[in-house]
């Protein structure tokens, strides 16, 4: 709802910045809109240096808060790149591709992306909350009062790494940032395999026809499913980056950042469906009741968490997880008798 809410009130902002004596007022390089608690800001590059005793929103293709920046309230942020520094008191969430963090923030850091870094100069007395496709980089200066739970798809737990002294915060994270995307390499824990067994079995006792059809899906042309699967992954981060270069396509390269890792989870909860469908039918009367539509998903999840917890290895079988399931789903739909 936040999201929606945000996306609304950027796209109405070049109608209000035109009116006389609107709310909303064109800055060199975007547009700044407020509320009585919160302080929205959207543009190609958004640069907040000031003090604010109001929640910050920021939408853009690069944020930066300088050292200067004093936010007395939550922080919330999307972006391709974000570089952090100053002092939050609240909350900040971060949805970027990568993002430098180096300054104070009494409250929790939750960030959603490809890669978070954690200078010598971040205080954070919370917890920090990473869903990355790769392990956070943890500077041994910061300091951190909470947990740093990484989520249940990353490769590898969280390690301090030394970070040069003597750059400046916008040139380490443009540096570091040309380096593009990691290669996947995700793992299940085994909490995170229970939830999505129980899921995927709730499904298939639920919808055993949907069932069918996503493994009928995959299983009658596999090579299509991996392509559109494979679209999905590259295509959707790459699109949402060239809708963003305008101000026009911020919202909607938002809404892309959102439903990328949507589909993610789809994929690979539909791969473990499609999975079980397939392993029912091969357990003759068993298969044919509910008992062993369970026994079918349970055995796929068990067989999936295990490829996934090889080293190396498991990146591929993620990607080949994930991009079979998001294709099955299109192939799925195909079959169904819509009207």
């Amino acid at each position: 709802m936040r999201a929606f809410l945000l996306a609304l009130v950027l796209l109405t902002l070049p109608v209000l910045s035109a009116l006389p004596g609107g709310a909303a007022h064109a800055a060199q390089k975007g547009y700044e809109w407020g509320t009585d608690d919160a302080l929205f800001l959207t543009g190609q590059e958004v640069t907040f240096s000031r003090k604010t005793d109001r929640g910050l929103n920021i939408l853009a293709e690069t944020v930066i808060l300088t050292p200067d920046a004093d936010v007395d309230g939550g922080v919330w942020i999307a972006a391709r790149r974000v570089a952090m520094s100053g002092k939050v008191d609240g909350d900040v969430s971060i949805r970027s591709q990568d993002a430098l963090i180096n300054g104070e923030i009494d409250g929790t850091v939750t960030f959603y992306g490809s890669r978070l870094t954690l200078g010598p100069d971040a205080r954070i007395d919370g917890d920090v909350n990473y869903y990355a496709a790769s392990r956070a980089d943890i500077d041994p200066g910061a300091e951190i009062s909470g947990k740093v739970s990484e989520n249940a798809w990353s490769s590898r737990k969280a390690e301090p790494r030394a970070m040069p002294q003597d750059r400046r915060l916008p040139r380490e994270w443009e540096e570091r940032s040309r380096s593009g995307w990691s290669a996947p390499g995700y793992r299940v824990s085994a909490g995170g395999a229970v939830v999505f067994g129980i899921l995927a079995a709730l499904f298939a006792l639920l919808a055993p026809e949907g069932s069918a059809r996503l493994r009928d899906g995959f299983t009658e042309n596999p090579l299509l499913a991996f392509l559109l699967g494979l679209a999905w992954i590259v295509g959707v981060p790459v699109l949402a980056v060239a809708v963003a270069l305008t101000i026009i396509g911020i919202p909607a390269a938002f809404i892309l950042i959102l439903l990328w890792p949507l589909g993610v989870i789809a994929g690979f909860l539909t791969s473990i469906v499609a999975a079980g469908a397939f392993i029912w039918t091969k357990l003759g009367a068993v298969g044919e009741g509910a008992l062993g539509r369970v026994i079918g998903v349970a055995i796929a999840t068990f067989v999936f968490w295990i490829a996934l917890s090889m080293p190396i290895a498991g990146g591929l079988f993620w990607l080949a997880i994930v991009t079979a399931g998001i294709g099955s789903i299109v192939l799925g739909m195909r079959q169904a008798d819509l009207p």
